[in-house]
């Protein structure tokens, strides 16, 4: 018999899990990142010393990024 897990991701995840979960491509990731979101509230770098360079990981805060686009106005 096999077991099925169901799991809740994390507030803090990775670039695989919030394109699954929001449909995002890395493209328009790589943009919201730029123009729309704020770091470390949206966002971050994430590494197992503190570095916070090009070579850390990002992580993204999707309960911000949910309520970012509940927010979103629209104009057309």
């Amino acid at each position: 018999m096999m077991n099925i897990y169901q799991v809740e991701p994390n507030k803090w995840v990775s670039s695989v899990l919030i394109e699954a979960v929001t449909g995002l491509t890395d493209r328009q990731l790589k943009d919201y990142r730029i123009y729309s979101w704020v770091e470390n509230v949206h966002f971050k770098h994430a590494s197992p010393t503190g570095a916070t360079g090009r070579n850390a990981k990002l992580m993204y805060n999707r309960v911000e990024i949910d309520r970012f686009f509940d927010n979103v106005k629209r104009t057309a």
